[in-house]
């Protein structure tokens, strides 16, 4: 070995020690990690939740009611589809246009709503869709202003089939008072003088179909019908039976009544004569 290369390897060897030194210190103390991405995620996601604390500034009243038009109601409870049926649909617009609206105001028909509610879902209703949960998805856009409140302030779980649906909205907009009175005008039904029996007869139909659960018997509805004719009617009605409509079966009886409107509706007005024009002094 050169007298030259002494030098070199002592620069080396010191070069070498102090490398191994650096080295074992760094591994004793971790390099920082960069920061995951969930933990970013979760920072994001607190800086939002507290600027939208910092830009809300609505009132109790206006976060209550924000979300109504479009939030499903917690009183519903969606049952299992029927064998063969879906519960995974999406309400067609054309379907929520031809819906008929309730505001729960007192002259408005509740049953004639329901009515007119189940022709529109039963004729828009698609083959492979559960027809009673489409019902229950269908049945909150129908509802406006005081109805639409009533139906979001029942208690969670209060509606779980369209049947109790329709019993908790009748229960509520045709309550037990409203039919105590509807069931005294049908026992009190009378014709009125100058009443044609199929105008008596519609009338008394209107009257019967206002309130579908009177709870009264067929045979109670005919005789209260009956005892209201006027008399000469009520022996029109008794001559066509060919004896006491009372001693038809209430089939027979309906059946007969309903033929003798129709044909009284049928030839109403021939054979009568207007009211002779008074004749003036100087008409000749």
């Amino acid at each position: 070995m050169t007298r030259s290369s002494q030098p070199v390897r002592a620069h080396i060897s010191e070069f070498d020690d102090n490398f191994e030194r650096t080295l074992r210190r760094k591994r004793k103390v971790p390099e920082p990690s960069p920061p995951s991405s969930s933990s970013e995620s979760k920072f994001e996601e607190k800086e939002e939740a507290e600027k939208d604390m910092e830009v809300d500034n609505r009132t109790i009243k206006e976060l209550s009611a924000s979300g109504l038009d479009n939030a499903t109601p917690l009183c519903i409870q969606y049952p299992a589809a029927a064998r063969g049926k879906t519960e995974e649909f999406e309400l067609k617009s054309s379907l929520l246009h031809h819906i008929p609206k309730y505001h729960g105001l007192s002259m408005e028909d509740p049953n004639k709503h329901l009515k007119e509610f189940e022709v529109v879902c039963s004729s828009m209703t698609p083959v492979n869709v559960d027809g009673s949960i489409l019902k229950m998805k269908a049945f909150p856009f129908s509802l406006l202003e005081k109805a639409k409140d009533w139906l979001y302030e029942l208690a969670p779980g209060t509606v779980t089939s369209w049947e109790s649906m329709k019993r908790a909205f009748l229960e509520k907009f045709f309550p037990t008072s409203r039919v105590i009175l509807l069931r005294k005008r049908i026992s009190g039904i009378q014709q009125e003088e100058g009443e044609s029996f199929p105008t008596y007869y519609e009338r008394f139909k209107s009257l019967v179909a206002s309130c579908p659960h009177h709870q009264m018997k067929e045979e109670l509805l005919l005789q209260y019908f009956y005892e209201g004719l006027l008399p000469i009617e009520r022996q029109m009605l008794d001559a066509s039976a060919g004896g006491a409509l009372v001693d038809k079966t209430p089939t027979a009886a309906k059946t007969l009544i309903s033929n003798r409107a129709l044909n009284a509706q049928q030839y109403e007005g021939v054979g009568q004569r207007s009211n002779p024009r008074p004749h003036q002094v100087n008409e000749h």
